[in-house]
């Protein structure tokens, strides 16, 4: 499973090797943000909610709040973009890693 810090590494190698950090918007931060609540948004009809444990759902709701309280907790753009809350890992929000053979 990917990571979103994978995901939204804002590190540019160029071809000599070297990494620079790329700047990020407030609207960047938001464009993003809101695309990870639509698509957990699939959790909450109720035939899926209902099927979630209770752990789950805290899990769900925390990682929903968290989102929704980002441009509280950070002070830059920068610093929400480097530090995304933790996707709850079953919930196949995120890409699977190609499989080695």
């Amino acid at each position: 499973m990917h990571t979103l810090a994978e995901i939204m590494d804002r590190s540019f190698t160029d071809g000599d090797g070297s990494v620079t950090l790329v700047d990020k918007t407030w609207e960047e931060v938001r464009i993003s943000r809101d695309a990870l609540l639509v698509m957990s948004d699939t959790w909450y009809p109720k035939d899926r909610w209902d099927s979630l444990s209770t752990t789950r759902k805290g899990e769900m709701n925390a990682f929903r709040q968290a989102l929704r309280d980002m441009p509280e907790t950070f002070e830059t753009a920068n610093e929400a973009w480097d530090n995304w809350p933790v996707i709850p890992d079953w919930s196949m929000l995120l890409p699977m890693k190609n499989k080695e053979v």
